[in-house]
């Protein structure tokens, strides 16, 4: 993973609300830049670094490699993963995808409508490339020892699983907070 250029809070706010608005799970219109942050800290603060406790520096990184994308971590919050079958002890993209593909969680109709399944039915039929772009870029928080997926895990799990599958990878960018 590389930097590529400083970016600021307001960035992914906007591309954060902006996707919401799209998806038709925010209604009416995009906050105002000095309301989005205080929205999403009372609304989502998972979703937000550091769920807004300390201070964070912005920037806008890329992912170049199927290798770096499979070193990603999703913080494990609920039971969604056991839900659904994909929590085998490990946080580690690589092995969340291989859960899902092991169970066929993709294949199972019973996941038609969450988010990691549409994607990766709507991506299968086309190539990977610009799926990821613009108000899609994943939110990625560098740890101590890891990059946590913060907002993106939806996106990143069937993008991965496509390409362990076959498809091409294309690099793409994300917001990263440090």
């Amino acid at each position: 993973m590389t930097i590529v250029k400083p970016c600021t809070e307001n960035d992914y706010l906007l591309s954060f609300f902006t996707r919401e608005k799209n998806n038709g799970k925010w209604q009416g219109q995009i906050p105002s830049p000095e309301k989005m942050k205080e929205i999403m800290l009372k609304e989502w603060p998972y979703k937000f670094p550091f769920e807004g406790r300390r201070e964070a520096t912005w920037h806008v990184c890329r992912i170049s490699t199927v290798e770096e994308l499979k070193q990603l971590w999703m913080h494990k919050s609920g039971d969604w993963l056991e839900k659904h079958g994909l929590w085998c002890g490990s946080n580690w993209l690589s092995d969340l995808v291989e859960a899902a593909l092991d169970t066929g969680f993709f294949r199972n109709e019973n996941n038609q409508d969450e988010g990691p399944y549409k994607n990766y039915c709507r991506w299968r039929e086309t190539e990977l490339h610009g799926q990821l772009d613009g108000h899609e870029k994943p939110m990625l928080v560098e740890e101590d020892n890891h990059t946590d997926i913060l907002d993106g895990f939806g996106r990143l799990l069937p993008y991965l699983a496509l390409a362990c599958e076959g498809k091409q990878f294309f690099p793409f960018k994300a917001y990263l907070a440090r």
